[in-house]
């Protein structure tokens, strides 16, 4: 059986006429090896999918590291009668909001996506915040202990790995500034609980502080109110 190759060569050699051309009909179909080529589908990829090698299944794309929002210069207020506390960048425009959840809190960019979320923990003496971000990655820590018998509290804040960021003075529930590391925090508003942030660092551990101290000050409140109401305060200034 004459090959491939001595074929293509006869060919080459023949004058192109119909003849040719109706001879050329008669050949035997060469066909390939069954199995050697197959018609390929091509898969239906979604947005966020990579195709994996052949053999295996597919795979999600590994999605962007969370952002890690600076609040430097922003406004952290509560609202009248409301458990949601609105943020606000430098120049007052909005940022998003802080809202309680469960034990702890949920923060939120202006459009609704969660940037972080906080679960409190402990007891009057030791308070212990869990930080995590978008994705539930852990982000960090804060602690807030007592400190003195006027209520007085340290508060220090950790990095996921437990290194720590930032610790404050005593800092107790009549105190207008104080300071956690390179963050300031500053009362700018006469009644409603409100701080004004300024320093560099991770805006989700900075706020989730402002907060943890201002709940920290709901309850020494309640603490000397009802002591007061039982006659043994512990000496208001």
């Amino acid at each position: 059986m004459a090959t491939k190759r001595q074929i293509l060569a006869a060919m080459l050699a023949t004058p192109l006429t119909l003849a040719g051309m109706e001879a050329d009909a008669a050949m035997p179909d060469f066909e390939s090896p069954p199995g050697l080529y197959k018609d390929i589908e091509v898969p239906s990829v979604g947005p966020g999918v990579v195709i994996a090698p052949s053999g295996a299944p597919a795979v999600e794309a590994r999605k962007a590291a969370c952002p890690i929002p600076s609040l430097d210069g922003a406004q952290i207020r509560g609202r009248m009668f409301s458990s949601v506390t609105d943020i606000k960048n430098g120049d007052g425009s909005p940022f998003g909001t802080i809202d309680s959840e469960g034990s702890g809190w949920v923060v939120k960019y202006k459009d609704g996506s969660t940037i972080a979320k906080a679960t409190e923990t402990g007891d009057d003496e030791t308070r212990t915040i869990a930080v995590t971000g978008c994705e539930g990655e852990p982000v960090g820590t804060i602690t807030v202990k007592r400190a003195g018998w006027r209520g007085e509290r340290v508060i220090e804040a950790k990095d996921a790995s437990g290194a720590v960021i930032g610790t404050s003075g005593s800092v107790d529930y009549l105190q207008g500034s104080w300071r956690m590391g390179a963050v300031s925090y500053e009362d700018d508003h006469w009644l409603l609980d409100s701080w004004r942030i300024r320093g560099p660092g991770d805006g989700r551990i900075a706020a989730i502080a402002a907060m943890a101290n201002s709940e920290a000050n709901r309850r020494e409140s309640q603490t000397r109110n009802r002591e007061r109401e039982h006659g043994h305060g512990r000496g208001d200034r």
